[in-house]
């Protein structure tokens, strides 16, 4: 429970210093950010034609035998003709209509905003180009609000997809603990009462940061974190008056009645922990059809992946103890490609799936400690092995855009891992309490299978 405390507040610590941060133009495709387009022409100065009009100044001055009319008559038209076939109010200041006298001659006021030019050329995409309900009005008197919800209202587009951040709670469960190992018989070459089945791995919190850097048009850096995973679980059978034997003496068959430190026991424990972290480095090139309905994404980078678990059998007999503890490591290293591909069926709404899978080198290592009553000393043992590893991910989403700058998230996600180390398979039954009983090994061949719901924010600068 600390550990999903701890991850929710820091979801909500970055929710709160990304909302408060300083409004910059969006990085968006076909978008140009605010200024980048002049909201009017440059005006003209005052000429000798007067500084009416936004017309040059050799514009306004009466050219060689031009008659001028005299400076009573409105408009430069004779009092004769006033009436006569343009109809009254027609002719304002300068001799041009009223409402071209906006800023440098355009219309003041035309569709969009300052001297007529769309709202989209005056602000871009940062601060325009969402207008009616989506705007600053909200859903009020005469909007449609379901259609001001799903985005279709005047002058919203089907933009691609993009954010500068991304921020996830996970929550994985991972299947299938390991392949069945036996550790405990009720009685000798009795039936098994512990093993790895006796095991489960429940849902456990975690996270997933995403930074996106543009470095070329419809290009990006992508650095990405996912971890912060523990699991636990633990296993335990109780025989009041002894009768469990041990996998060490083969189930108390070798030697005959076992090892006074693991058979003939009162009790046996098993316990499992695994964590998990995962670092990306990749970069991704977007791309959308021409009416932004469908988006994809081809991507191509490095990972590393971090596998680290320990495995505990305890034993208590009637004459002794037994503490044997295995701990595996896993540092994949490797290559990936991936990509995604997204349907927006609203302006608003987005749907989506991703995968990624590469090869990895591993140098698997197991290292085991084991502490008994009849032991002088600590036995150990350590080895390591290098094998070829696969990581496969997979996950469906679906992005709801609030506005132009901040979206939510959720979905379900899926991760395969083959060719790691496990702890509970690198239990080597071997007794330590013979000579050359043992053969030293690691297992590198186990796999898991992780699965959840994730639920986060995308946020654009």
């Amino acid at each position: 429970m600390t550990r999903l405390k701890h991850c929710m507040l820091l979801v909500a610590a970055l929710a709160g210093i990304f909302s408060q941060a300083s409004r910059a133009p969006a990085q968006q495709y076909g978008y140009a950010p605010q200024g980048a387009y002049p909201v009017s022409p440059a005006g003209y100065g005052p000429g000798p034609g007067g500084p009416m009009g936004g017309m040059p100044p050799g514009m306004m001055a009466p050219a060689p035998g031009m008659m001028m009319p005299p400076p009573g008559e409105q408009g430069g038209v004779p009092p004769s003709m006033r009436g006569q076939g343009m109809p009254p109010g027609m002719m304002g200041p300068g001799g041009m209509p009223p409402g071209m006298m906006g800023q440098g001659g355009m219309p003041p006021g035309g569709p969009g905003g300052p001297g007529g030019m769309p709202p989209d050329y005056g602000q871009g995409y940062a601060d325009g180009g969402m207008d009616g309900c989506y705007g600053e009005g909200g859903c009020g008197p005469g909007c449609n609000c379901l259609g001001c919800l799903l985005g279709f209202t005047d002058g919203y587009k089907l933009r691609p997809r993009w954010y500068d951040i991304q921020v996830d709670y996970l929550q994985l469960t991972r299947e299938r603990v390991s392949r069945q190992v036996d550790y405990t018989s009720l009685g000798i070459s009795g039936p098994i009462v512990l093993s790895t089945d006796d095991l489960n791995f429940d849902a456990r919190p975690g996270m997933k940061l995403t930074a996106a850097l543009l470095i070329a048009p419809s290009t990006n850096l992508e650095a990405t974190y996912i971890g912060n995973f523990f699991w636990r679980s633990t296993a335990e059978v109780n025989a009041g008056n002894g009768g469990l034997y041990s996998a060490l003496s083969d189930f108390g068959t070798d030697p005959p009645g076992g090892f006074s430190d693991t058979d003939n026991a009162t009790r046996a424990t098993i316990e499992y922990t695994s964590v998990l972290d995962s670092w990306e480095l990749s970069v991704r090139n977007r791309f959308a059809e021409p009416e932004g309905r469908y988006h994809g994404s081809f991507l191509a980078g490095f990972r590393y992946v971090r596998l680290d678990e320990q495995f505990r059998h305890f034993t208590i007999t009637p004459t002794g103890q037994m503490d044997y503890t295995v701990r595996t490591f896993n540092d994949l290293i490797g290559f990936q490609v991936g990509g995604d591909l997204s349907l927006r069926p609203t302006p608003r709404l987005l749907i989506g799936v991703e995968g990624k899978a590469g090869i990895y080198g591993n140098p698997g290592e197991q290292q085991t400690t084991i502490n008994a009553d009849s032991l002088v000393g600590t036995f150990t043992e350590r080895e390591i092995n290098t094998e070829i590893a696969f990581v496969g991910e997979a996950d469906f989403f679906a992005v709801y855009n609030f506005n132009q700058r901040f979206s939510i998230r959720g979905g379900y996600q899926l991760f395969y891992l083959s060719g790691v180390a496990l702890g509970t398979e690198n239990f080597n039954p071997g007794p330590p309490f013979v000579a050359d009983a043992r053969t030293p090994f690691v297992n590198v061949d186990g796999d898991l299978f992780l699965h959840g719901f994730h639920v986060g924010f995308e946020y654009v600068w």
